[in-house]
């Protein structure tokens, strides 16, 4: 990005895609106008107005990005001495890119050195934990240069000169992990760590006869961060699950994490149970990482009663009858009990499903079913339902009112 000819931060002020009746994907928009927020590099100074092509993608690569009234760090190509944006969009929401945005700013300003930057956490897949304290070094010139990651796992590493290093990224008792970086005249690299322990979890997921079966899905739940779990799968050949290079922490095993599903693969119409002996969610017990290397087996875990389901079928449509083809469909089912798994279900009514989701729901769960738009646009009102416990069908439309 930072070598790109023109770089700005604007508001869409004209044109993009208008009206919520519209799908970016398939959004006939051809231009966009925005008001200069914010200049970096290619606008003649005191510009306050910017005019750029956008090229319709009619389902391919990516929707339009750009919608009146928000805010864009914007880097157009050109096409004929204009301004384009188009196919696979370059343009961002603001709100999505602050870290970038940031980053723009103290390098324009002349107050960013040449660096690698990143973040360490235990996966590069977004799942991992961050991790703090951890030493990123590397060495050139005879000379070593080091920094310390965050509270978010984030670093930069100030470096001399542009060219390749190697860095180190080390926190005991993790084990060590190395990566290169090639520093360009742009003057920084990104580069991402994922520190590993080596220590296991293992275990089997039994009947109510006591039988090991396979395909059974199994979460692991950071006590310390909930909303970080980690999902494996009992397999055919041993009948047996295995979570690796789990990191140093507290943890709950669950089986069925998702709670009781039915249609998919993998699917299993049981409730969730937790370790030891498929007991509930406030009877379940801490599991301790404390070292690395450790093995931890035999956490097998029973499975829960099984779950009868209900069929529901949710339509979005406009007054006019046109169905909403950016609808995004969300169900929620009451936990069996406080702190256990919800029940959810979420599911976009596209335009190959002409606005309607069909799915099947559990009886035994309090069911609330709302609507909102794949592209996060307002929809100026709640279109929320709630279904009680029942064996009944559910039929819900929502009229969506532009």
């Amino acid at each position: 990005m930072l070598r790109q000819p023109t770089i700005f931060i604007g508001e869409v002020i004209a044109g993009g895609v208008q009206s919520i009746r519209e799908d970016p994907w398939y959004s006939n928009s051809t231009h966009v106008r925005f008001r200069v927020v914010e200049s970096f590099r290619g606008l003649p100074k005191n510009t306050r107005i910017v005019d750029m092509d956008v090229m319709p993608t009619d389902g391919m690569c990516s929707p339009n990005p750009y919608f009146p009234g928000r805010t864009y760090l914007v880097v157009p190509g050109t096409q004929n001495g204009k301004f384009l944006d188009g196919g696979c969009f370059s343009g961002r929401d603001i709100r999505h890119v602050a870290e970038t945005v940031s980053y723009l700013r103290s390098y324009f300003a002349g107050r960013t050195l040449i660096n690698v930057h990143g973040q360490v956490a235990t996966a590069r897949d977004g799942t991992g934990r961050p991790l703090s304290g951890v030493r990123v070094s590397t060495s050139r010139f005879l000379r070593t240069y080091s920094t310390v990651s965050d509270a978010e796992g984030r670093y930069s590493l100030t470096v001399p000169a542009a060219g390749e290093y190697k860095l180190t990224a080390e926190l005991s008792p993790y084990l060590p992990s190395s990566a290169r970086a090639l520093v360009g005249d742009g003057g920084c690299a990104v580069s991402d760590f994922a520190l590993r322990t080596g220590s296991t979890i293992s275990g089997q997921v039994r009947d109510r006869n006591g039988h090991p079966i396979w395909e059974a899905k199994v979460g692991l739940i950071d006590l310390d961060r909930p909303q970080i779990s980690t999902h494996a799968f009992t397999e055919l050949h041993d009948q047996g699950f295995l979570f690796k290079n789990v990191p140093l922490g507290r943890y709950v095993l669950v089986f069925n994490p998702e709670g009781p599903q039915t249609g998919g693969l993998y699917d299993m119409p049981l409730e969730s149970t937790y370790w030891p002996h498929g007991m509930s969610r406030s009877e379940a017990e801490a599991i301790e990482v404390t070292a690395a290397g450790l093995h931890i087996t035999a956490k097998n875990l029973t499975v829960g009663e099984p779950v009868s389901f209900r069929p529901v079928v949710v339509r979005a449509n406009f007054p006019d009858g046109a169905p909403m083809t950016t609808a995004v469909v969300n169900a929620v089912g009451d936990p069996a009990e406080r702190g256990d798994v919800a029940w959810t279900f979420a599911k976009i009514a596209g335009r190959e499903d002409n606005g309607v989701v069909r799915f099947r729901a559990p009886t035994n769960r309090t069911i609330r079913i709302d609507i909102r738009d794949r592209h996060w646009r307002d929809l100026k009102q709640s279109y929320t339902a709630i279904h009680r416990a029942g064996t009944s069908p559910i039929d819900q439309s929502f009229v969506i009112v532009p």
